[in-house]
């Protein structure tokens, strides 16, 4: 099943018994602005919802274990997400660009956040990362000039907490940022 580009798409509801979603399932739905996933999802392609310009509003499966491979990236509508217990992983580039995104829970039992993971995060100010954390990648927090040569604002300072011991950090995780 695959709505891929599907620009009329303005809501989905993933019914209960759908155990997977595929891989640029809903990229480039720039209509979509609703998606809700029932929580027999456990798995979620890569680039799922990439591209989804509008969307804003997005309840997970509470038996999903990972924040797949750009599954939000450049969603510049999405404000705040409510990332379920049960993840143990965001991958690289999971919210890439998601520029109104401006604070994030990290919950307990999250265990790695890839490489720019939350790169390009314009209104980002706040991210606390669990005691369960054990690397975080390159990038993950970084504002760099892209392929496309256009530079993106980083906030004037972006807090970040740390609930137990710092975990292993890659270098350049907070490029040209104040850290408070």
């Amino acid at each position: 099943m695959s709505f891929y580009s599907c620009g009329a798409l303005s809501s989905i509801t993933i019914p209960e018994g759908v155990t997977s979603i595929g891989d640029y399932a809903f990229s480039w739905c720039a209509g979509l602005t609703t998606v809700v996933i029932a929580d027999s999802v456990t798995d979620i392609g890569n680039i799922a919802f990439s591209n989804c310009f509008s969307l804003k509003n997005i309840t997970l499966s509470n038996n999903l274990t990972r924040i797949s491979h750009g599954m939000f990236s450049k969603c510049s509508g999405l404000e705040s997400i409510i990332i379920p217990e049960s993840v143990k992983t965001i991958d690289t580039s999971a919210f890439y660009e998601c520029t109104k995104l401006s604070n994030i829970t990290i919950p307990e039992g999250v265990e790695t956040i890839g490489d720019s993971a939350f790169s390009n995060c314009a209104k980002l100010d706040s991210i606390t990362f669990p005691s369960t954390i054990t690397s975080i990648g390159e990038w993950a927090l970084s504002f760099y000039v892209d392929d496309y040569h256009y530079y993106i604002k980083p906030p004037e300072k972006i807090e970040v907490h740390f609930e137990g011991d710092a975990p292993s950090i890659a270098p350049h995780l907070f490029n040209n940022q104040s850290v408070h």
